[in-house]
């Protein structure tokens, strides 16, 4: 998002420290690490937004919101906040690779919301020109405007494949962000 010029207050929300300090150094001003009502009354606070409760159950809305939401995880958790934290008339982009299932489409038609879904590559608006994503990207890394190098955390030789898969699996304990092989000249 800083990368195509935005000077948009960005909160980003991470399970993990590593994953917040690589959001700060991409641009997020805030990393807020909670769940439950303690991320409900930290977002509110940050947009000033009222939090409203539902009459039965962990049934709570937003009035007011932000303006564009992306959900990079896509669980049943995760979809019902980012529809319940965005604002009325506001844009949800969907790119976690999942099924979820149990998500309360409510927002969805109350706060007339925009659902944009996304996966790998697509066409995109930037500079009064339709680009492929693939090569905006491209554009950006040559221009010096996006370094995604940070964002490699682990290198290993094929050979050590297994390995590999391991720190993946257990990106918790290791902070794996993404992993990258190695080859022999």
């Amino acid at each position: 998002i800083r990368a195509l010029g935005s000077k948009c207050k960005i909160l980003a929300l991470g399970r993990h420290s590593f994953q917040g300090d690589l959001a700060k150094q991409f641009g997020a001003d805030e990393v807020i690490e909670a769940g439950g009502m303690t991320l409900w009354k930290i977002i509110a606070d940050r947009i000033g937004s009222k939090i409203i409760r539902g009459k039965f159950g962990f049934n709570y809305h937003m009035i007011g919101g932000v303006d564009f939401t992306y959900d990079t995880v896509t669980s049943s958790g995760t979809l019902n906040n980012a529809l319940k934290f965005t604002r009325a008339g506001g844009t949800v982009a969907v790119l976690g690779l999942s099924y979820p299932k149990g998500f309360d489409w409510m927002p969805v038609w109350f706060k007339e919301l925009k659902i944009v879904g996304c996966l790998s590559t697509g066409t995109e608006n930037y500079n009064r020109r339709r680009v492929d994503t693939v090569q905006l990207s491209k554009e950006l890394i040559l221009e010096g405007k996006a370094d995604l190098t940070p964002m490699i955390t682990h290198r290993h030789k094929l050979e050590d494949f297994r390995k590999a898969f391991k720190t993946v699996l257990n990106r918790k304990n290791t902070g794996q962000i993404k992993s990258v092989f190695l080859f022999d000249d």
